[in-house]
C-alpha cells in the first residue's frame, strides 16, 4: 500500500473520532441541561423557578426584538423605557418589563390583549419556545404560531435574538445544590 493512502486513512479516523467525541459531549451536556431543568421545573416543585425564570426572559427578549423592529419601521419614534407587568400563566405570575416608545403606539404582540386571561394554548406555546429552542426550524414555527405580525426577516430576527438568550440561559451558573447525573 501507499504511504500517502495510509496516512489519508488515518487522518480521516482522526476526524471521525473527534466528530464523534463532540457529538457525544453536546448530546451529554444537553441531556444534563435537560435533566437539570427537568429537576427545577418538575410540577412537584409549585412556583417551578427555573422555568419561570426562563420564561421571562424569552418574552422580554421577544418583545425587545419586536421593538427593535417597530423602531426600525416608525424612524420618528424613540425607545422610551419599560413598563412592568405581571402575566398570570399556569407557572406561576411571570413578572414582566413590557417596553413601550415615546409615542406609545407599540404594543408587543407576544403578549395576550389586555385584559384576557392566558389560556392553555398561549402557556402550550411558551412551553414549546423552551422545547423547541434545540432547533431553528421548529423555533421559527412556533413564532409563526404565535402569530406575531412580521416578515420572514422580521421572525428571522426574532429567532436570532431568542437562540442568543436560550444560549446564555443555558450557559448561566446552576445553584450550588443543583447537580445532574449521567447514567
Amino acid at each position: 500500500m501507499c504511504p500517502l493512502y495510509n496516512e489519508n486513512i488515518m487522518k480521516i479516523r482522526r476526524r471521525t473520532i473527534a466528530i464523534e467525541k463532540d457529538i457525544i459531549f453536546e448530546t451529554a451536556k444537553n441531556m444534563a441541561i435537560e435533566q437539570v431543568l427537568n429537576m427545577y421545573c418538575s410540577p412537584d416543585v409549585p412556583n417551578r423557578p427555573a422555568l419561570k425564570q426562563l420564561l421571562e426572559h424569552l418574552l422580554n427578549c421577544i418583545m425587545l426584538s419586536e421593538r427593535r423592529i417597530y423602531l426600525e419601521k416608525n424612524q420618528n419614534d424613540k425607545g422610551n423605557g419599560f413598563y412592568k407587568r405581571m402575566l398570570g400563566t399556569p407557572v406561576g405570575n411571570l413578572e414582566l418589563s413590557v417596553p413601550r416608545t415615546r409615542t406609545s403606539n407599540f404594543r408587543p404582540s407576544v403578549l395576550p390583549r389586555p385584559y384576557k386571561r392566558v389560556d392553555p394554548s398561549y402557556t402550550d406555546l411558551l412551553m414549546s419556545l423552551v422545547a423547541n429552542g434545540y432547533s431553528e426550524s421548529l423555533l421559527i414555527q412556533t413564532l409563526k404560531n404565535l402569530d406575531l405580525p412580521y416578515s420572514e426577516e422580521e421572525i428571522s430576527k426574532i429567532k436570532n435574538d431568542l437562540k442568543n438568550e436560550l444560549q446564555l440561559f443555558k450557559q448561566r451558573e446552576l445553584p450550588e445544590n443543583a447537580f445532574a447525573t449521567l447514567n
